[in-house]
């Protein structure tokens, strides 16, 4: 049976939050603000010759309304990331807004609880300019060190400069890395080691000097809407650690791999467990094979020689923008992640996946506040916030 990662509790319900906002510099890289607002592609799906009549299977809920939050907020200069995180209670969100941050490490006592570290590139949880939040490790070892950690959540940012991996997590459990940037590591982009649990959900992650994703002698992990583009020792890796523990139960789906040197996905003969289908990957494998709804066909993206050109045209929705991407993905894709790209997009003019109103910014087709009708399947990839 295919692994189903465990649902954490939605960062919309959350009630409490940590603002934190000392760091190592100012303004981030982030480009210019983009009003959402702009009608939902229209839910009709061109068929491919041949292809089954297509039919709409599922109502999706959206998150909970985001209830009314006082943040309090860290005053700069007066307490960093990890200074917030110890402070932090059970079920909080600390939120960083965008700057450049030294690099940071967290071990299981630094933790009260579960928590979600939030890279506000909105500017919505904390009230600053939009812009990215920016981990610069400048040659250290690792960006984001999470260590013997259970219950985390990291949303959000960008990690760059790291000499052995920009997101390094070791023996964590039920660890998500989601909504950020991993790009221009020496070695690994992500790197998990006797992790279990782990859910890596909509990554961008490019141009590493090694694998975009190693996983080495980890367990029940969920790899699903990632971007893998250009990573020069392989896309996504699994193996074992150097005692021989395998890695088991690795769940890929709705990923992109292009440009990845030698494979897209390797997957060493000890690995148990390896349950790969819906992603698109022009690079190929090592030791598997392609799942039966595997793409290996050009996504048409607009620029990926830029950070913000992995995007897909959205001007002629009943032709699917050009794309094979657009509702390629799983369609019993974890309803909690639905719900969270229904809020992005990976389209050049900002149009969120999903139709209706109950789950996405203003402009979708009228809906109430507690439906959101999820027509087809989510897009393929890394999925933009919508700023």
């Amino acid at each position: 049976m295919p692994l189903r990662s465990l649902s954490l509790t939605a960062l919309c319900v959350l009630g409490f939050v940590l603002v934190t906002t000392s760091g190592c510099g100012g303004g981030g890289n982030g480009g210019p603000a983009v009003t959402p607002g702009t009608p939902t592609r229209t839910p009709t799906r061109t068929l491919r010759p041949g292809e089954p009549t297509f039919t709409p299977t599922r109502t999706v809920a959206p998150p909970s309304p985001t209830p009314t939050q006082t943040p309090v907020q860290v005053q700069p200069g007066s307490r960093g990331i990890v200074e917030s995180i110890r402070v932090a209670p059970p079920g909080a969100v600390v939120a960083v807004p965008a700057g450049v941050y030294a690099p940071f490490r967290v071990t299981a006592s630094d933790l009260n609880g579960p928590i979600t570290v939030v890279a506000d590139v909105t500017g919505q949880l904390t009230g600053f300019p939009a812009g990215d939040v920016v981990i610069n490790a400048a040659g250290a070892a690792t960006g984001i060190s999470l260590e013997g950690v259970d219950g985390l959540t990291v949303d959000g940012f960008t990690v760059r400069g790291a000499t052995r991996a920009g997101i390094e997590i070791r023996e964590g459990n039920a660890v998500t890395i989601r909504n950020s940037i991993v790009r221009e590591n020496s070695r690994d982009g992500m790197r998990l080691l006797r992790a279990a649990g782990t859910r890596i959900w909509n990554n961008l992650i490019l141009r590493n000097g090694g694998p975009g994703v190693s996983l080495l002698a980890s367990s029940n992990v969920a790899v699903v809407n990632n971007t893998f583009y250009a990573n020069r020792g392989n896309g996504l890796v699994m193996a074992s650690d150097e005692s021989g523990r395998p890695s088991e139960t690795i769940l890929v789906r709705n990923n992109i791999f292009v440009g990845n040197t030698p494979r897209g996905i390797t997957v060493d003969s000890s690995t148990v467990g390896f349950d790969g289908d819906y992603n698109l990957n022009r690079d190929g494998f090592f030791n598997a094979s392609a799942g039966p709804h595997d793409l290996n066909v050009d996504p048409f993206w607009l620029d990926p020689g830029n950070q913000n050109g992995f995007r897909i045209p959205g001007t002629d929705d009943e032709c699917r923008g050009g794309s094979a991407i657009m509702d390629a993905g799983d369609p019993d894709t974890d309803p909690e992640l639905v719900a969270l790209l229904a809020q992005r997009t990976t389209q050049v003019d900002n149009k969120p996946d999903c139709i209706g109103a109950g789950c996405c910014p203003p402009g979708c087709v009228p809906g109430t506040e507690n439906d959101c009708v999820k027509i087809g399947a989510v897009d393929l990839g890394y999925h933009y916030p919508i700023r």
